[in-house]
């Protein structure tokens, strides 16, 4: 019976695989509007981002400048924090136009 209750324990207090196996690429808080370093992701990243202001967006260039479609891939009108799922590989920076703070972070999905 303790030889179970080990084993419960054991699996209960293991984390997630999945959580081990996300990595931080970059994360940068900062207010109004401001551009991240250029980073490089493989396929399957996330952008995750908690805007404090009214008006908040992202838009998302190569590493050479080509902005990444007309729009921004984020927009938001009200404070709040969200997240996006990006399934395409590169070395990318991001430009971030806000009237508050804000914090954005890129996470390498495994």
């Amino acid at each position: 019976m303790w030889k179970v209750a080990l084993l419960c324990i054991a699996l209960l207090s293991a984390a997630p695989s999945w959580a081990a196996e996300e990595h931080v690429i970059v994360t940068k808080s900062a207010n109004g509007t401001r551009n991240t370093r250029p980073f490089t992701v493989q396929d399957r990243w996330e952008l995750r981002w908690d805007a404090k202001g009214q008006k908040f967006a992202i838009y998302l260039f190569t590493a050479d400048g080509e902005r990444q479609g007309l729009l921004p891939i984020v927009t938001q009108d009200k404070p709040g924090a969200d997240s996006s799922y990006y399934p395409k590989a590169g070395e990318y920076y991001l430009k971030i136009v806000s009237d508050g703070d804000w914090t954005v972070t890129v996470v390498q999905l495994p």
